[in-house]
C-alpha cells in the first residue's frame, strides 16, 4: 500500500497497489482493475510516437559522422535504441521529480539537489507555484477507486487554494496535454463516489527545464466523465478480446 498523507474522509474501499517489473496495477476488492492513466492514454494522440525514434537515431548517427568515422553495424544498433534511453532518463527523472515533491508535502522535507539539475529545476518550479499560490496541503499520493465502474487511481494532491477544494495533477513532462482532461475526470469520478468533490481540476507542470505553468481544467467534467466512462468499457472490451486471442 501506498504511504499516503489525507485529511480527507473518504468511503473505506479494499484498494491495494502491487509492484510489478514493468510498473504497478490496482487491486479493489481483491481484483485487477483499470488505472486512470491506462484509460486515458487511449485519448492521447501519439503520431509523435512514429516520428521520435527515427529522428533520435539519425541525431546519434550524425555525431558519430560528425566524429569523423565510418558508421558501422554495432552504430546502427545504438542508435536504434536511442529513443529507449532518452525515455528511460526522461521517466526517471521524472519519477524522482514527483518523489521529492510528494516528500515535501507530507514532511516538509527540503531535498540536497545538485544545481543546474533537472530535478533541481523541477523542484524549484514546485516551490516557486507554492509560494505564489500559498496551498493548504489536505492529501498527497491517494489510491482512490470506484466499485461502480471497477477502475482506481492514484491523486497526486488535493490543496485548499483560494478556499476552494482543488485538485492538483503534478506532471513533468514536455508540456500539458489533452487527455490529462480525462485522467482526471476519472479521478473526479472515484472521489465523489468516495464522498469528495473537488471545485477544480488543475494541471501543475513542473518542467525539467524553464519554468512552471499551471492550469486549471475548463472543458466540461460531465463530458470529461463520459468520455473516460467510455474508454474505460473499451479498455474492458479490449482487455477480454486479447485474453481471448491468447488462448487460441
Amino acid at each position: 500500500m501506498i504511504q499516503s498523507l489525507s485529511k480527507l474522509t473518504l468511503k473505506p474501499m479494499k484498494l491495494a497497489l502491487v509492484q510489478k517489473l514493468n510498473g504497478h496495477c490496482h487491486l479493489l476488492n481483491g481484483n485487477e482493475v483499470p488505472g486512470c492513466t491506462s484509460i486515458s492514454g487511449l485519448f492521447s494522440e501519439d503520431g509523435w510516437k512514429f516520428a521520435w525514434p527515427p529522428k533520435l537515431m539519425a541525431e546519434k548517427l550524425l555525431l558519430v559522422l560528425a566524429d569523423g568515422k565510418v558508421i558501422c553495424e554495432a552504430d546502427i544498433k545504438t542508435a536504434k535504441n536511442a529513443w529507449r534511453e532518452k525515455r528511460d532518463k526522461s521517466a526517471d527523472t521524472g519519477t524522482m521529480g514527483h518523489s521529492i515533491v510528494e516528500e515535501y508535502i507530507k514532511h516538509g522535507t527540503i531535498p540536497a539537489l545538485v544545481d543546474g539539475s533537472e530535478v533541481a529545476n523541477i523542484f524549484e518550479q514546485f516551490m516557486a507555484w507554492e509560494t505564489q499560490y500559498k496551498p493548504t496541503w489536505i492529501a498527497s499520493e491517494v489510491q482512490v477507486g470506484s466499485e461502480v465502474n471497477m477502475f482506481a487511481g492514484i491523486l497526486d494532491a488535493i490543496a485548499v487554494i483560494d478556499g476552494k477544494l482543488v485538485l492538483v495533477d503534478f506532471k513533468t513532462s514536455a508540456g500539458i496535454k489533452d487527455d490529462y482532461n480525462i485522467q482526471l475526470a476519472g479521478l473526479m469520478i472515484a472521489l465523489e463516489e468516495m464522498g469528495v468533490k473537488p471545485d477544480k481540476r488543475t494541471i501543475l507542470h513542473i518542467p525539467k527545464k524553464g519554468e512552471y505553468e499551471y492550469r486549471e481544467i475548463m472543458s466540461n467534467l460531465e463530458a470529461d466523465k463520459e468520455a473516460f466512462l467510455a474508454g474505460l468499457e473499451f479498455y474492458k472490451h479490449k482487455s477480454l478480446f486479447l485474453a481471448r486471442s491468447k488462448k487460441k
